[in-house]
């Protein structure tokens, strides 16, 4: 999706870092951890998608949920076992009533961030998330904390809005992630980010 415009990405809201091409960190999930969102999924007759390195396992998902996961992925990176390393999931519901069912049961274990009412969500862990991430970066490069710049719009990322030396709030972010940010910027719709650094370069702060 990004080609050359970058030189690495924070992906599965944190737990898998990519850099000039090749994984630089990675957080599996244990067959212990696995085992236990299977079981909470279940007792919320959930379906969900897990993530691996080049396949997405579909879970209890009904049709439509398949082929749109089948046009998005391509059928042949789908699979149907739970064999191997994976690193997050997305979460499927119908309604609004199975939604907060969904928020409920992993009130303890995940933030969950909806994807703008269209019956699907990701889901950050609470042990590792992607201000973890940018922890584990600043550390690799040994780099100063006042270097990160975090931009943001969902729950999930509030964690490294919080972290980061700057953090920057999406004019369609939700309300926690502007309380938290130290700017706001236009929403992602309007250029946002480039607006920012375009701002933060002409004071001289970039």
């Amino acid at each position: 999706l990004f080609g050359d415009l970058v030189s690495g990405i924070i992906s599965c809201n944190g737990r898998y870092i990519l850099y000039e091409g090749k994984k630089l960190y990675s957080r599996a999930f244990t067959k212990k951890q696995l085992d236990y969102y299977v079981h909470k999924l279940d007792q919320g007759k959930l379906g969900a998608m897990f993530v691996s390195d080049d396949q997405a396992l579909k879970y209890h998902l009904d049709k439509k949920q398949e082929v749109n996961l089948e046009k998005e992925y391509g059928i042949e990176r789908l699979v149907d076992s739970l064999e191997g390393e994976f690193y997050t999931f997305d979460m499927f519901y119908q309604n609004q009533e199975h939604y907060q069912t969904m928020v409920e049961i992993f009130k303890e274990d995940l933030i969950i961030n909806d994807h703008g009412g269209m019956g699907s969500c990701d889901c950050s862990t609470i042990e590792f998330d992607k201000g973890s991430a940018i922890a584990y970066l600043l550390d690799y490069f040994h780099l100063d904390k006042d270097n990160a710049y975090a931009f943001g719009d969902g729950y999930n990322d509030l964690t490294m809005i919080k972290f980061a030396g700057l953090g920057v709030a999406m004019a369609n972010s939700v309300d926690d992630v502007k309380k938290y940010a130290d700017y706001v910027t236009l929403s992602n719709d309007e250029e946002g980010i480039y607006e920012c650094l375009k701002i933060l370069s002409e004071k001289g702060e970039i």
